[in-house]
């Protein structure tokens, strides 16, 4: 998903500019059964808060804290935006 397609979406669950609420969105242990969370960095279920975003060649990808241990950083990588995405998985905190 590139950043326009992100951007759309954001504005679609309802973010406005320069709103400073960040986007969540929730895994649960279903969601973590996905070959695309067992090829990458270790995830735990929860509520995770976006809380850095950056580009992965021309797609999105971003670090995020989750609610139960709110100082560990998890990377998301392109392909984990865009289950999350297509699984309507974003919403607003």
């Amino acid at each position: 998903m590139n950043f326009k397609k992100f951007a759309d979406l954001m504005e679609e669950i309802g973010f406005k500019d320069n709103e400073p609420i960040a986007p969540v969105f929730t895994l649960n242990q279903k969601d973590l059964k996905s070959d695309i969370f067992k090829k990458r960095y270790f995830k735990v279920a929860g509520l995770y808060r976006i809380v850095s975003m950056w580009a992965q060649g021309d797609e999105v990808a971003f670090w995020a804290k989750v609610t139960s241990n709110e100082t560990k950083l998890f990377p998301f990588s392109k392909e984990e935006v865009d289950y999350l995405a297509k699984k309507n998985k974003f919403r607003k905190k």
